[in-house]
């Protein structure tokens, strides 16, 4: 398996990116892939995905070392996963005395089998997920279900209301935060005009799944030749098998 990866900051945000993105592996065959999307609106947005993904970084290597011990199936070891996020991100807040509006990111992520070709994924908030050309987008208008809403509930019952979804015989996976749908000109020069997307762009199939700057790359060419960027933050993971 060959990974990818690519993070632009947006047009609209000089300062500071938003998005991150974490591939660690846990024991010898599987990988956890996450992309969080910090919320503009949000204070301190950056620190937010930032902070989801060092928590997320910090579970993978405890798997890591579980493995040695006890091997899980994906469906359960995944939600195990999100249950020390959420227990993690309460454990910061109450430590440090954070608001709600300090901790807004989105979060999706995949837990993949390498050698299965399997995979579980949740989506906790807004983006993009793509299979084998199959496409599912979350979408909440605006208003994704961020986890930190959720840190006063039961745990259980948090995690036993998210859609997990299984995929197999996969090929290639990409997951993304929704600013790959955000391409827009950045300044008033004149460009080539584009025959496609830079969505379909960037989600096409691999061209080189050995070159891990496949994707910035795509990213370089739609902004010199169509100066196109997107005007959100872009995290985006891609898996080739």
């Amino acid at each position: 398996m060959n990974i990818q990866t690519a993070i632009q900051l947006g047009s609209s945000h000089p300062v500071f990116c938003e998005d991150f993105l974490l591939t660690a592996p846990i024991g010898n065959d599987k990988l956890l892939a996450v992309v969080a999307d910090g919320c503009t609106s949000g204070k301190d947005s950056h620190f937010a995905s930032t902070l989801i993904i060092k928590i997320l970084q910090k579970i993978a290597i405890e798997q890591s070392y579980l493995e040695n011990y006890k091997i899980q199936p994906l469906d359960a070891q995944i939600k195990e996963i999100v249950a020390r996020l959420w227990e993690e991100l309460k454990t910061v807040k109450n430590l440090l005395l954070l608001k709600n509006e300090e901790l807004l990111s989105t979060v999706l992520l995949a837990l993949v089998h390498k050698e299965q070709k399997q995979a579980y994924f949740v989506a906790l908030g807004d983006g993009l997920l793509v299979c084998n050309g199959e496409i599912w987008e979350f979408d909440n208008n605006d208003h994704p279900d961020y986890l930190a809403y959720h840190l006063h509930e039961q745990k259980d019952e948090y995690i036993n209301q998210q859609n997990f979804i299984f995929l197999t015989d996969i090929q290639q996976l990409s997951i993304c935060t929704d600013g790959i749908f955000s391409f827009d000109i950045f300044d008033n020069k004149t460009y080539e005009t584009p025959t496609t997307r830079p969505l379909d762009d960037l989600l096409s199939l691999a061209t080189n799944p050995l070159n891990t700057n496949e994707l910035y790359k795509k990213l370089r060419h739609w902004e010199l030749h169509f100066g196109l960027k997107p005007v959100d933050d872009l995290a985006m993971v891609k898996l080739i098998f």
